[in-house]
């Protein structure tokens, strides 16, 4: 084989490595960009029935208070 057809196949190989590696990469981050915002969302909802379940303590505690008096 002359030098020059192998310089293009090497360039060739490097190219399509280059391109799997690239989407590869993508993948990875979208899935992690996913996981980070289902978890996210997790946190929001869990946060928004503490905050309720907080609220109704509260009205209970001071709803109990007034009635003592």
């Amino acid at each position: 084989m002359n030098i020059g057809l192998l310089v293009i196949l090497n360039s060739f190989i490097g190219v399509i490595i280059g391109a799997s590696v690239s989407i590869i990469t993508t993948l990875i981050s979208s899935k992690n960009e996913l996981r980070v915002k289902e978890l996210s969302d997790s946190f929001a909802r869990k946060e928004k029935a503490r905050s309720f379940q907080k609220e109704n303590v509260i009205a209970e505690v001071m709803y109990i208070d007034v009635a003592r008096r």
